[in-house]
Formats: C-alpha cells, sequence, structure tokens
C-alpha cells in the first residue's frame, strides 16, 4: 500500500457463480417441463373423458329404448346389468373431468339456497335399490326436517353419493348409517357433520389415511378398499368448500367418513321480480 494520499488502491474481488447459475436454469427448465407434463396430461384425459362420453350416451339411450319394448324379466335383468355398468363407467368419466379441471383450478362452486336434510334424504333412497341388492340397510339419522342452507348442491350430493357408493361396495353383511348433525354458528351458519359408517371389514387406522390418495389402495389385497379418483376428489371438494374430511377404522369394525362443513344459513329470499321496461306503456 502506498503513503501517497492520491494513490488509490483497488482490490478486485472474482466469484464464480457459474455453478449457481446453471443450477437456476436447470431447475427452471425443470419446471417447466414438469408444468408442461401435467398440461398435457389433463388435456389428455379432457379430451379422452369427453370422447368417452359419446358411446356411453348412446348405450344408455338404446337401452332406454329397449325397456320401452315387451321383455320377459330374464332381458329386462340384463339390461338393467348393462344400465348399472353404464352409469359407473359415466361416473368415472365424470371423476376424469372434475380431476383435470380441479388440476387447472378451473373448478368453481356453484352455491344456491337448498334444505340440507331432504338432499341426504334423495340421495339415500337414490341408494336404497343397491343396498337392497347386496342384502344391506342404509339407515338415515337427521337431526332437522328442515335444514335450508346456501351452497353448492350439486358437489355436496357427489361428495356423499361417492362416500356411500364406496360404503356400499365393500361392505357385505349389515348396514350403512348416514348421519347429519348441524348446529348453529353465531347468527347466519351451520356447523355441519356428515358422517357415513358402515360395517365392512375396515382397515388399519395408518392405512386409511392412504384412501384419499389419487389412484391408491388402502392396501395390496384386493378385498381392501380402492379408491381410485372418488375418495380423492370428495377430499378436493370438500376443502374447496373450506371443510374437512377424515376417516377412521379399526381392522373388523368398519370404515366412517365425517366431512365437517360450514355453511351460511339460505336467504330464504323471493327471487327479485324484473319489470320489462323496454317496451312501450300503455
Amino acid at each position: 500500500m502506498s503513503d501517497d494520499p492520491n494513490h488509490l488502491d483497488i482490490i478486485y474481488s472474482i466469484e464464480d457463480i457459474s455453478e449457481e447459475r446453471a443450477a437456476k436454469q436447470a431447475e427452471a427448465h425443470a419446471l417447466q417441463t414438469a408444468q408442461a407434463a401435467n398440461k398435457a396430461k389433463s388435456d389428455l384425459l379432457a379430451n379422452v373423458s369427453h370422447e368417452v362420453r359419446t358411446p356411453i350416451n348412446l348405450i344408455q339411450g338404446m337401452t332406454e329404448m329397449l325397456k320401452d319394448k315387451p321383455l320377459d324379466e330374464e332381458t329386462l335383468k340384463q339390461i338393467r346389468l348393462i344400465e348399472q355398468g353404464t352409469e359407473t363407467l359415466l361416473s368415472q368419466v365424470n371423476q376424469l373431468l372434475d380431476l383435470t379441471r380441479i388440476e387447472n383450478q378451473k373448478l368453481e362452486l356453484v352455491p344456491e339456497d337448498f334444505d340440507l336434510s331432504q338432499m341426504v334424504r334423495d340421495v339415500v333412497a337414490m341408494s336404497e335399490a343397491r343396498a337392497a341388492g347386496k342384502g344391506l340397510k342404509i339407515h338415515l339419522e337427521q337431526v332437522s326436517d328442515d335444514l335450508r342452507v346456501h351452497g353448492d348442491k350439486t358437489r355436496l350430493r357427489q361428495i356423499l353419493l361417492n362416500l356411500i357408493g364406496n360404503a356400499l361396495k365393500y361392505t357385505e353383511k349389515g348396514s350403512v348409517t348416514v348421519a347429519v348433525n348441524a348446529l348453529m354458528k353465531g347468527q347466519s351458519q351451520y356447523l355441519v357433520q356428515l358422517a357415513i359408517k358402515d360395517t365392512g371389514k375396515g382397515i388399519d387406522q395408518g392405512l386409511a389415511q392412504r384412501l384419499f390418495q389419487r389412484f391408491s389402495k388402502g392396501d395390496h389385497d384386493e378385498s381392501v378398499p380402492s379408491t381410485g379418483l372418488g375418495l380423492s376428489i370428495s377430499k378436493e371438494l370438500v376443502e374447496l368448500m373450506g371443510g374437512d374430511i377424515h376417516v377412521d377404522s379399526t381392522p373388523g369394525e368398519g370404515l366412517t367418513f365425517t366431512v365437517n362443513l360450514v355453511l351460511d344459513k339460505a336467504s330464504d329470499k323471493p327471487a327479485a321480480v324484473v319489470e320489462n321496461t323496454s317496451g312501450p306503456k300503455g
């Protein structure tokens, strides 16, 4: 260092950031690749689902036409089996469409005022024939005959159908019980709990937590519930509504799925009448 006051010392510092830059570029490239792959998958699922719906609708239309003809009991039984198969297939297709909408954040709730108690009764009634076909009973426990709420009725019905359908599928004897409980939260909301309990084989609680994973099974045993997409999408829908869902199970004692939601009270206001002022008055 010089003693000359006019002398300026300059110190250079060189840092090699080529590896850091390369790592960031690789990370960005990997993210873009993953996003492109996810979009391609979603687009494929959506396209395939739409294409499959066409022949399904054709089969459903033809079976309806056949039922209008004079048929013997055995033929009617076979037609009913075709109907059950097409309904199951259509349900799976709709689940795939929902999956693509959820992944692309395009699934939107459509809230409306409705009677929750009546909706649950209707869903249970829709499930009675399937339960009877397996020699099972389906019970409904309710605390209110008139529970008017504001929420997405269609999606909530879909959740219930998925959970009840899963319970009926994996229960060989006994029953499925649907319980509805609601408590007031303040002046304008309900704390709603829906529970679906079956008397099936049940599984270990640790394995039960895997039931909400897409395309997973609670166990490798084929006799153990295989969730496909129904339970996974139900969880996605419940969380989209701001609620939560969990499962409790003990081997040999069945499973209980519980959904907790906060729903607004229905307004119960009549629809506004819009006066047509575009035409002449007189």
